[in-house]
């Protein structure tokens, strides 16, 4: 395994990225791939840092993909609750 500790992967593409579950973790729920770093969080193709991701409204999520809006409320705690217990601060 290739160790990408101190990698700068703020700009890596991390669409279907399984993850080396250090730097990078992953997670399949419903018809969306999950990828996050310390920082960064991409579902499906939309690739945003965290804080990005926590302050979309409803409308900006809605735009994303037809089917965002449902998968967006209804994972949103659960994705973020991952990532904190991933990479609690």
């Amino acid at each position: 395994c290739a160790s990408l500790r101190g990698a700068d992967i703020r700009d890596a593409d991390l669409t279907n990225a399984i993850g080396n579950m250090n730097e990078i973790s992953s997670m399949q729920i419903e018809t969306f791939p999950v990828a996050f770093t310390k920082s960064i969080l991409q579902i499906g193709c939309k690739q945003f840092t965290h804080k990005e991701w926590g302050a979309f409204n409803d409308d900006q999520i809605a735009r994303m993909d037809r089917r965002a809006d449902v998968f967006w409320r209804k994972y949103k705690e659960f994705i973020f609750m991952a990532i904190n217990l991933r990479f609690p601060k």
